[in-house]
């Protein structure tokens, strides 16, 4: 891989000559290859490019943000890093391009500071979109200015597919980890994840009821893969070049159903799934998945999450744990009790919780085994 390359050539270009990149990895699949219309109107509706143009408004371009570009041909050239701000001055200069959020467009012009239109853009340009990739990759991916996680993966996906075909997954996932600054690992899910993202979405998001691929949250996949159960439950291997060849797609099936489709079937802002996305819940399948039981609970006699849990036999270790902690505490504040000065205010208040606490706990104890316990002030 080449370094950087310094442009061979550093000044203006007149905006007019400056086209939208319709394969930017920010873009969503669905408008990736589309005209500039599209790609304006999902940059209003989903970039913050409004908030973008207020300030370019203000304040005007600031010339130390340059454009990255590559020609195409006939004195036109290719944003590869800008189009957000392309987009921003595209609108200011033109308000007619806006075919979604034109009142807000047109409120905004009618606030800026500044004289329109905005002719020439500072720009750097390279003879090859591969000079700049690598540069996005840091700036992006892991630098001053993060995508989100599908983006990143979609981006590292592109590199790898550019850039290191020929290689293994852990030998590409090693090369890439240096240009965007992270752990091999990381790279691995982000390329692995990215491949289950589009078997997903060529799957028809598995006609869940409102998944799309705005919808479907990459972090999901990520967080999934690394959690072990979960990915054997997928047969999903990262060891493998392959991790996805040998999937189950009726797990992955499950798995995005349980994340993703509302319990009752109806709308998906409105009702909760099976499983929400925090860790907590995903530990939990992780747990349940590993365990034959609680894996019939939960997905043959359709148990809740929590229900489910509880056949892992982790319940039961963490209620021991419980009471021994307790226990050495409540040992600990014995030994020091002659060395206090002062009690505080509240101590009796504490004790009286502490028995009342642990008069329940026995008296649970008690009704479930049916077995009274004797010769303890407790039974008293």
């Amino acid at each position: 891989m080449d370094q950087l390359e310094y442009p061979y050539f550093n000044g203006k270009i007149p905006v007019e000559n400056l086209i939208l990149d319709n394969e930017n990895p920010r873009l969503p699949d669905y408008i990736q290859g589309k005209d500039e219309s599209e790609i304006i109107s999902h940059m209003l509706i989903e970039e913050s490019t409004l908030e973008l143009m207020q300030a370019i408004g203000q304040k005007g371009f600031f010339p130390g943000e340059q454009l990255l570009v590559v020609p195409i041909g006939d004195d036109k050239y290719k944003v590869i890093e800008g189009n957000r701000r392309l987009t921003a001055v595209k609108l200011l200069n033109n308000p007619e391009l806006a075919t979604v959020q034109r009142s807000l467009v047109d409120k905004i012009r009618t606030s800026i500071n500044i004289t329109l239109p905005i002719s020439f853009l500072p720009c750097m340009v390279f003879e090859k979109d591969e000079n700049i990739h690598d540069y996005l990759g840091y700036r992006h991916v892991t630098g001053i200015q993060p995508w989100n996680l599908r983006q990143k993966a979609k981006y590292v996906s592109y590199l790898r597919e550019k850039n290191y075909s020929e290689l293994s997954l852990d030998q590409a996932s090693n090369e890439l980890r240096k240009i965007i600054g992270s752990k091999k690992d990381y790279v691995k899910r982000l390329l692995t994840g990215h491949k289950i993202y589009t078997l997903i979405r060529d799957n028809a998001f598995f006609k869940i009821k409102g998944l799309d691929e705005e919808g479907l949250y990459f972090s999901y996949i990520a967080d999934s893969l690394s959690r072990s159960n979960i990915s054997n439950y997928l047969n999903v291997d990262l060891d493998l070049n392959d991790p996805i060849e040998k999937i189950n797609l009726e797990s992955l099936k499950n798995w995005t159903s349980w994340l993703f489709e509302p319990i009752d079937g109806s709308d998906k802002y409105l009702k909760s799934t099976r499983l929400k996305g925090k860790s907590q819940d995903l530990n939990m399948l992780n747990s349940i998945l590993g365990n034959e039981k609680a894996k019939k609970e939960f997905i043959v006699n359709n148990a809740t999450l929590e229900e489910a849990h509880t056949y892992t036999g982790e319940e039961d270790n963490l209620f021991t744990n419980s009471i021994a902690e307790s226990l050495m505490s409540l040992k600990k504040a014995n030994s020091l009790i002659y060395k206090i000065d002062e009690f505080y205010p509240s101590l009796d208040d504490d004790l009286r919780e502490i028995i009342k606490v642990a008069r329940t706990i026995k008296s649970v104890k008690d009704e479930l085994i049916k077995n009274e316990f004797d010769g303890d002030e407790f039974g008293r």
